[in-house]
């Protein structure tokens, strides 16, 4: 959130800039090329010099002057995240190793309808008897 707001504050302060700009025009171009009285010219002169001053000293927000700070900087941080999350430390994303916690050779891919088919197998698994005895007494039923 702080560097939207970093972002928004300084382009905002050049755009401000760019409109006193526009606004010092705009009030040199309503007075006559020959001003009839002293003040007159008094008041083109000074806004041609604040013109002037706003043009040369418009400012320019970087970080140390390695990259501007305005809307692109937000860009570069969120590509800077996603090399640092995904290309520099990858977490396997389509990839799992059965049993948590241990380290078996067989991978297989984490789909949904396979993470259901596998919760449903090791439930039927659960049910099923598991000594010799009741496996027999149960095939006798079948």
């Amino acid at each position: 959130m702080l560097p939207v707001i970093l972002a928004w504050a300084c382009v905002s302060i050049v755009d401000e800039f760019k409109r006193l700009i526009a606004t010092c025009m705009s009030f040199s171009n309503q007075f006559p090329i020959s001003p009839l009285n002293f003040e007159e010219e008094q008041l083109k002169e000074g806004l041609a010099i604040l013109c002037h001053q706003a043009e040369t000293r418009m400012p320019r927000f970087s970080a140390a002057g390695f990259f501007p700070v305005d809307y692109t900087m937000l860009g570069m941080i969120a590509a800077t995240n996603f090399l640092a999350v995904n290309v520099i430390s990858p977490v396997p994303s389509s990839e799992f190793i059965i049993g948590q916690g241990k380290r078996k050779p067989n991978k297989q891919t984490t789909t949904f309808l396979h993470m259901v088919a596998l919760k449903l197998k090791r439930e039927t698994e659960a049910m099923e008897p598991t000594h010799k005895k009741d496996r027999q007494l149960l095939d006798r039923f079948m």
